[in-house]
């Protein structure tokens, strides 16, 4: 059963609204106080960052296709929980804009959980153009030329590692050709985790001492 399923038969959509909300904004405010990043404010912003973030994770969570539907849905639907919200095309910069803040958010949430003790870790190739083109001049210097399950790519990689909610608490972009055998450089904070990597089923036990930093490998997102 899914996640989402598990969610709606316990809470309403209200309820999980109420919940992502208190979540998010707690997360905000913690962060704000504590000068980790600035948010702009202006007299006549409709909707704060709040309740921005949790209709779009309310969207993501409930699965829905469509992110300019669903906003527009909920402004007439949920019109209560939220009174003052922006036209759509405001909605879209506003998420553009607090894209490093969502994948913040979720690191945050991710590694707060107490019981992570298996992570499961993947690759995923991360093309920045046709792999023929690859001799055309790129801005992108650190790109490389690497092999995946689909065939050689010219770009990076994004290595994620899961923990056992299924929640991505660490992932760094590397070069292409990074060899995936290396993942235990990336940064396992446990001292008696195990690292499963999915794509060879290889399972071996790590210690923080063996473990390097992300800094070491690539750029770390």
């Amino acid at each position: 059963m899914s996640r989402t399923r598990t969610l709606l038969e316990q809470h309403s959509v209200v309820d999980l609204f109420t919940l992502v909300y208190v979540a998010v904004d707690d997360y905000l405010q913690y962060s704000l106080e504590h000068h980790r990043y600035v948010l702009p404010e202006s007299s006549d912003q409709k909707a704060s960052y709040s309740e921005l973030m949790t209709i779009s994770l309310m969207g993501d969570l409930l699965a829905e296709p469509y992110s300019g539907d669903w906003f527009v849905w909920v402004k007439h639907e949920y019109a209560p929980l939220f009174p003052r919200l922006p036209d759509v095309t405001r909605y879209y910069r506003v998420l553009c804009n607090l894209e490093r803040i969502f994948a913040d958010f979720a690191l945050v949430l991710a590694n707060s959980l107490e019981d992570d003790t298996t992570y499961s870790i993947d690759s995923k190739p991360v093309p920045i153009c046709k792999y023929k083109r690859r001799k055309h001049p790129r801005a992108q210097g650190e790109a490389a030329r690497g092999y995946g399950t689909q065939g050689a790519v010219f770009g990076f990689k994004l290595h994620a590692v899961i923990n056992n909610a299924q929640m991505v608490c660490r992932f760094a972009v590397v070069p292409a050709n990074f060899a995936d055998a290396t993942l235990e450089a990336v940064c396992i904070r446990s001292e008696h985790a195990f690292l499963r990597y999915l794509s060879c089923e290889i399972v071996s036990g790590l210690r923080v001492e063996d473990v390097k930093s992300c800094q070491d490998i690539g750029k770390a997102i």
